[in-house]
């Protein structure tokens, strides 16, 4: 997940399958397993990659800024230690 939050911050289109934070961070994704699906994705995302860019891009900015990750630690060590 990291590693496409990262690209997605940078501006880079990210293509991957329907697991983890994939589907809050791109729609360019495909059910695990289904090859065609994902395929598909990559090559509409190279045949415009724009669109795909701004939608990583503004995902990114507005689930996983600093902010809110920071907010979503604290809320996870209040948790552990019982707050």
């Amino acid at each position: 997940g990291m590693v496409a939050i990262e690209a997605a911050a940078c501006g880079i289109p990210v293509v991957g399958t329907c697991v983890g934070i994939m589907p809050e961070l791109t729609s360019a994704v495909a059910s695990p397993g289904d090859a065609d699906a994902l395929a598909a994705s990559v090559a509409a995302t190279l045949g415009d990659p724009e669109p795909h860019a701004h939608t990583a891009l503004a995902r990114a900015r507005t689930e996983f800024g600093l902010r809110d990750c920071a907010n979503r630690f604290r809320e996870l060590y209040a948790g552990l230690v019982g707050r």
